[in-house]
């Protein structure tokens, strides 16, 4: 996430999106805050995923809720 978007790096995150397709409870931090996300406010984050397939997912690179608990 862009670091200048007033979220402190180790945030927690939920993504009601990702816990309602994996029917779970996924616990998200701001970890990554390098120079690809500057200016990009909340309108960018960059998601861990397993493999290379899973990157394709449509969930994953649709609009997600970022939801600060």
């Amino acid at each position: 996430m862009d670091n200048r978007a007033g979220i402190a790096y180790g945030t927690r995150i939920c993504i009601p999106e990702l816990n309602r397709k994996y029917h779970k409870v996924i616990n998200f931090r701001v970890v990554d805050t390098g120079s690809a996300f500057y200016g990009k406010g909340h309108s960018r984050i960059d998601i861990c995923v397993r493999n290379q397939a899973a990157s394709y997912d449509s969930t994953i690179n649709g609009h997600l809720t970022l939801v600060f608990p």
